[in-house]
């Protein structure tokens, strides 16, 4: 079997009122072609007002974000939120997705640490060589 240590690369955009120490994290993802697997990301923030956040998510080749019967893109906001955040995930042009989460209510998110979101994905089964970050 063939596993597959890629390192995410990721912009984060965080929307506050003031500046702040702000540091996102998402350990290696192991994964096996043909396999689904999962991103977990991690949000430590010493600001406690924040409402609102954007990412953009760079996958490799043959590495797909997972969708919905509906045709969008699957997600689990972590307990951090409140129901009044939404999730937006859009294909840029780049060939990155854009990922926009954000509460209408100005809701803040929960605590300064821990997990945020949860993304599930497929791995092509003609994925065979190392991908490197």
């Amino acid at each position: 079997m063939n596993y597959i240590k890629y390192v995410l690369s990721w912009v984060l955009l965080i929307m506050a009122t003031h500046a702040s120490a702000i540091s996102i994290s998402v350990e290696t993802v192991n994964i096996e072609a043909g396999k689904s697997s999962e991103i977990v990301v991690s949000l430590n923030n010493t600001e406690t007002n924040l409402t609102a956040y954007q990412m953009s998510l760079y996958l490799p080749d043959g590495v797909t974000l997972q969708k919905k019967s509906n045709g969008k893109y699957a997600y689990t906001l972590s307990t951090r939120h409140e129901t009044t955040h939404t999730m937006t995930i859009k294909d840029a042009s780049d060939g990155s997705l854009l990922l926009v989460c954000s509460s209408m209510d100005k809701d803040v998110i929960k605590g300064t640490s821990g997990e945020l979101l949860r993304l599930p994905i497929d791995v092509s089964s003609t994925v065979t060589a190392s991908v490197q970050a």
